[in-house]
C-alpha cells in the first residue's frame, strides 16, 4: 500500500479513529509513500476494517484469495477508506 501524499496518513488515521480504532501499528514513511502490514480475511460477508492483529491492520474483504483478487480489493478498499 502506498499513500499518494503525506496528508493521506493523517486522514487514514483519523478515519480509523472515527470507527473506534486506535492506531498502534507501525507505519513506515518514505519518499515513495507509506507501508504498513495488513492481514486480510478473504471471502468475508462484507468489506470492513475489523481490528488490529499484532502489528497488522486486519481487514475482511469479500474478494476470493485467487489470482490477486484479494490484493486488488485490499488496495481499492484502503484507497476509498
Amino acid at each position: 500500500m502506498r499513500a499518494r501524499r503525506h496528508g493521506d496518513i493523517r486522514r487514514a488515521a483519523q478515519a480509523l479513529a472515527m470507527h473506534g480504532f486506535r492506531i498502534m501499528i507501525p507505519i513506515h514513511e518514505s519518499a515513495g509513500g507509506i507501508s504498513l502490514a495488513v492481514k486480510v480475511h478473504p471471502r468475508a460477508r462484507r468489506n470492513a476494517v475489523t481490528g488490529i492483529l499484532g502489528d497488522a491492520l486486519k481487514l475482511s474483504l469479500t474478494a476470493p484469495p485467487t489470482e490477486g483478487n484479494a490484493n486488488q480489493a485490499c488496495i481499492e478498499f484502503l484507497a476509498k477508506f
